[in-house]
């Protein structure tokens, strides 16, 4: 008689970037070994592991500050532009010059055009992949996931917070997280990385941009191609003088510093960047870095020292994923589940 035997394994995903999952080779044979059968499935799954999330200070958030800071991206001018970026339903007192007729025609009602303010401000999120300003992350241990949900998420917890002694993971960590928490405050979010190629997603709004961020985010990893200050060369074409530049590094090179200052005050004279100094010591004291920090402040850039202790990373961000399953009973009945 025909039999079927099913399993399933559960594990969690500690370490971000993109992996393939096959292919899969399977060998059923007889305890005694007199005959062994193999199955090759040569279907392979990517698989995309998103950084971990974190919960920032308060202070290094651009859009917070004195009264009048940064006041464009709070405030934007309601000057039209000849670009519509969405629609909306019809509002008594709409203008029937904003009327996209070929949306109100396929939907039988009216729709009107929604037109980006022209002053509104993008912020763009300028992580430091160079390979020599980074401290090499600690020897990966290997461990046994439990078997219990909640001891593998603390387990998880654990290794990622070990990782954050790497000034690499620490940065990705910040920048992905900065990314949710500016797009939450309805701001315009971009990102420019420089690895062996430029890697840009560029700003929009809304939650749903923060997933293209994490995806370009996830497979990166430092190489020794471009130190900063190139880097800032490169995303000079992209920046505009409204734009307000943030760039998340660990570097305590100088050489970085002038080109920023160029870059900011070349496009609007007032210095529109903001720097976070990456410090993945657990104490408060042995920095080498006040020196660069007070140069940045005298020069005008709000700069802000962040340690690995200073965050405080989110168990369970992503949630679980799930699928409606249908099963059917030993009398018939087809039964639909939530797996």
């Amino acid at each position: 008689s025909s039999s079927r035997v099913a399993w399933r394994a559960h594990t969690l995903c500690t370490r971000r970037g993109v992996f393939n999952l096959g292919p899969w080779e399977l060998r059923l044979g007889q305890p005694f070994g007199l005959f062994l059968v193999r199955q090759i499935y040569l279907q392979h799954q990517e698989i995309l592991v998103y950084p971990p999330m974190a919960v920032l200070p308060e202070q290094i958030l651009p859009h917070r500050g004195q009264m009048g800071d940064h006041r464009p991206l709070n405030q934007p001018l309601r000057a039209e532009t000849i670009a519509a970026n969405s629609v909306r339903a019809y509002q008594p007192g709409d203008p029937l010059r904003k009327v996209h007729w070929p949306t109100s025609a396929r939907r039988s009602e009216l729709f009107v055009k929604d037109f980006s303010p022209e002053a509104a401000s993008n912020i763009w999120l300028v992580p430091d992949f160079y390979s020599l300003d980074h401290t090499e992350s600690p020897a990966a241990q290997q461990v046994d996931l439990p078997i219990s949900k909640a001891a593998e998420a603390a387990a998880a917890t654990a290794a990622a917070t070990a990782d954050l002694a790497s000034t690499e993971e620490l940065m990705v960590t910040v920048v992905a997280s900065l990314a949710a928490a500016l797009l939450s405050a309805h701001l315009t979010v971009g990102l420019f990385a420089c690895t062996e190629n430029d890697h840009v997603v560029l700003p929009r709004q809304g939650q749903a941009h923060l997933w293209p961020i994490l995806q370009a985010l996830a497979p990166l990893h430092t190489c020794p191609a471009h130190p900063l200050e190139n880097a800032l060369a490169r995303a000079g074409a992209l920046i505009t003088g409204r734009d307000l530049l943030v760039v998340v590094t660990p570097s305590l090179r100088p050489e970085w510093v002038f080109p920023l200052q160029h870059l900011a005050r070349s496009r609007s004279g007032s210095g529109r960047a903001e720097v976070i100094l990456l410090d993945p010591a657990a104490t408060a004291g042995g920095w080498a870095g006040e020196g660069m920090l007070a140069m940045l402040q005298a020069l005008g850039i709000r700069t802000h020292r962040l340690r690995s202790t200073d965050i405080q990373l989110i168990s369970g961000y992503y949630g679980e994923l799930s699928r409606w399953e249908f099963t059917v009973s030993a009398t018939g009945r087809a039964v639909l589940r939530n797996a």
